[in-house]
């Protein structure tokens, strides 16, 4: 997993700086909540092999211990 580009926009959803998780992308899926990360990385990867976008419904750990939905 690797990552060219992640906007400044990154932060409001993922609550990490974008500049961490092109760093060490891992930081991106410890971020996705636990049950989904398996659906991410599998998805992530399939997008990579076939080049077609990137499509998931995923929940996303916040910070302050909430959860907020993400669907790219």
């Amino acid at each position: 997993l690797a990552f060219d580009f992640l906007s400044e926009g990154f932060r409001d959803v993922f609550g990490a700086p974008a500049e961490e998780c092109l760093k060490d992308p891992r930081k991106f899926l410890e971020r996705i909540a636990p049950p989904d990360r398996v659906l991410a990385a599998e998805t992530l990867e399939r997008s990579g092999a076939t080049l077609e976008r990137w499509f998931a419904e995923v929940r996303v750990s916040q910070d302050d211990g909430s959860t907020r939905w993400l669907r790219v």
